[in-house]
């Protein structure tokens, strides 16, 4: 778990708001002390499903690297990560917009814009 968060450490940060921070891993639970008291219902829910979702990936991982993704465009990157967890379908649409209005970039093309098609004659 430890290792899947490092990975995507600064990604998630980011995502959430927070400038720093890191999971606490105690015998039978994982805590993550990174969320203000002061959210609002949809984001409680969408941090909630994140977390859950990304504990769910590191039990069925039987490895993981914590070398950081290094990325021109962390929306893009994130969305990839999001949808790797399973937040896939229009359940997760909500939280996937709450958790992808704080990066830079766009989420639907890796390198930013829309690639133009090339017309061969």
């Amino acid at each position: 778990m430890i290792k899947l968060f490092e990975s995507k450490k600064d990604l998630i940060l980011t995502a959430i708001g927070v400038q720093d921070g890191n999971i606490e891993i105690e015998e039978d639970k994982v805590i993550f002390p990174l969320f203000a008291a002061t959210l609002d219902a949809e984001r409680i829910i969408a941090y909630e499903q994140f977390c859950t979702l990304l504990n769910q990936m590191a039990l069925k991982s039987k490895t993981a690297s914590s070398k950081k993704t290094e990325s021109d465009n962390p929306k893009f990157t994130f969305r990839v990560f999001l949808i790797r967890l399973g937040m896939i379908g229009d359940e997760y649409k909500m939280i996937r917009k709450i958790l992808l209005e704080r990066l830079e970039g766009n989420s639907a093309f890796r390198s930013g814009s829309k690639p133009e098609k090339v017309v061969v004659e």
